[in-house]
């Protein structure tokens, strides 16, 4: 089963083929008091034939994780990057990172890993959901220094401290160093799901 589509797309003549990216659980017990391994999402590619009505799905990673975002201004279009979050390896489902992925062609030739870059938050610490931003927020849609030009932006609570932190990482570089990190005034409770507005965004929601 699915509960995240990372993104879809026609391919082929008249759009034949639908390719449809999308972390899959291979078993997943929705009563379970500990989340197992072999719970974890990871990332698919589902291939339907329009023409003939079959379907093909082929595992493009062994990462565990889940919560893919990709470039906000490509949804529906063909796309080479995407991030996802990573599962730690303990029964809380609790997220240690993010995962860079690689969806072009030639990464996903057999024996290939699609996951081509990782971050790993500091011991003790745990992220939601990152969020994409490009670098340029005003206008989205340019990408002079390619697709993921960009950073990654998450909130993270370190347990050991009780404090919560805004990361900021480089999408492209994907370093375990971030651009930023902002100790937020108090703390945050763990959650999933984030996103990101910009402050002409945010201006236009307080004039409302």
């Amino acid at each position: 089963m699915t509960f995240h589509i990372v993104n879809s797309w026609e391919e082929g003549p008249d759009g034949r083929f639908v390719e449809i990216y999308l972390f899959v659980h291979e078993r997943l017990d929705m009563d379970a008091t500990e989340f197992k391994p072999e719970y974890h999402g990871r990332m698919h590619k589902v291939t339907l034939d329009r023409k003939t009505g079959s379907a093909h799905m082929r595992k493009l990673s062994s990462v565990g994780g889940d919560f893919p975002v990709t470039h906000p201004m490509m949804q529906g279009q063909r796309t080479r990057f995407a991030w996802s979050t990573i599962f730690a390896d303990d029964k809380f489902a609790r997220h240690c990172g993010i995962a860079k992925y690689d969806m072009s062609s030639c990464a996903q030739q057999a024996n290939n890993d699609a996951c081509c870059a990782q971050i790993r938050y500091p011991a003790g610490c745990y992220g939601g959901e990152a969020s994409f931003v490009p670098r340029n927020t005003n206008n989205p849609s340019a990408r002079v220094n390619g697709e993921d030009d960009g950073v990654c932006v998450c909130v993270c609570v370190c347990v050991c401290v009780n404090t919560t932190y805004m990361m900021v990482y480089d999408a492209q570089t994907m370093s375990n160093t971030p651009v930023a990190k902002v100790k937020l005034p108090q703390r945050v409770p763990y959650g999933f799901h984030g996103t990101y507005i910009n402050d002409s965004q945010l201006m236009s929601l307080q004039s409302v």
